[in-house]
């Protein structure tokens, strides 16, 4: 039976926020490579790398309301 922070963790993993998604996308062979989940990958990358996705959602949200 799976842990609370296990539980706690595939719900994070299997919930990606936008800039979460734009970080797979960039860096797909490294998300591949890191053999974890989403959020374990965002995790995984700099402050930089970070808001550079948190920049391009929003980005891409101003866009869509136009």
């Amino acid at each position: 039976m799976a842990s609370t922070a296990e539980r706690r963790r595939d719900e994070r993993n299997l919930n990606p926020t936008a800039p979460e998604v734009v970080a797979m996308n960039m860096w797909g062979s490294r998300y591949c490579a890191q053999n974890g989940g989403s959020m374990d990958f965002w995790d995984s990358l700099s402050v930089y790398e970070q808001k550079f996705c948190e920049e391009i959602a929003d980005k891409v949200r101003a866009a869509r309301h136009r």
